[in-house]
This record gives C-alpha cells, structure tokens and sequence, in this order.
C-alpha cells in the first residue's frame, strides 16, 4: 500500500493534466512516481524539467545514464527505481551481462565504502587538477 495518493489523471488539477498529457505522449503511460507528485503540479513540473535535463542532454549515452541510475537506486535502496531502470536499461540495449556487472560493481564498492568509512584511512589516489 502506497504511503501517498496516487492523483490519476480524470481528478488532477487541469496542470497536472497537461503534464501528464506530455509524460504520455513521450513514454506511453505516466508512471506512478509521477501520480505520486500530481497533486502538486508546480513541483511535478520541476522535476520533469530537471529529468530532462540530466536524461535528455549532456554526453553519456542514454544506455550508460540508466546503468549509473540502476547503481544509485540499488545503492539507496529503491525498489522502484531498481525495477524502472532495470527495464530502462534494458530498453536502452543494456546487456544481461552489463546488469550483472552494474550490481557487482554496486556490491564491491558498497563494501569498500563501508570498510574505508569504518576504517578512517585516508585516501591517497586524488582526481588530476585542471590546468
């Protein structure tokens, strides 16, 4: 059971309507997450722009954005964004193999975190400084 309502189309405000009616048009259906925020149509707008400008724009290909979206959502623990972006993933040409190697790569680093925070070793590999 959802801790929020999720606001269908037929009750949203008219805003909400017209950004479902976008949401729709681009992915074929408006997922839950988003029926999450309908009742609040200025903040849904907000989050909409902000997803497509990480997801639409930029350099990283689209398949390699949802692969990096898989790892943080396993990392935070979202049941919700695993699934999606699984399928995201998957729809993007994401190999069984590259899933596979997407949650190994989550498993060693969740554990190096945890054991390098434990640890309090200080890091000595720093990123190159522009010139």
């Amino acid at each position: 059971m959802s801790a929020v309502r999720l606001t269908q189309a037929d009750e949203a405000p008219a805003k909400t309507r017209a950004l479902y009616a976008g949401v729709e048009e681009q992915f074929g259906a408006v997922p839950n997450f988003l029926k999450a925020m309908g009742n609040h149509p200025e903040f849904l707008q907000a989050m909409l722009h902000l997803h497509g400008t990480v997801f639409d724009a930029g350099e990283i290909p689209t398949k390699y954005k949802n692969l990096i979206a898989l790892a943080v959502s396993m990392t935070n623990g979202c049941n919700y964004c695993t699934s999606s972006f699984t399928a995201h993933s998957q729809a993007s040409s994401a190999s069984e193999q590259e899933l596979a190697e997407t949650r190994a790569i989550v498993a060693l680093l969740s554990a190096y975190n945890k054991y390098l925070s434990a640890s309090g070793i200080p890091c000595d590999i720093a990123p190159a400084q522009d010139a």
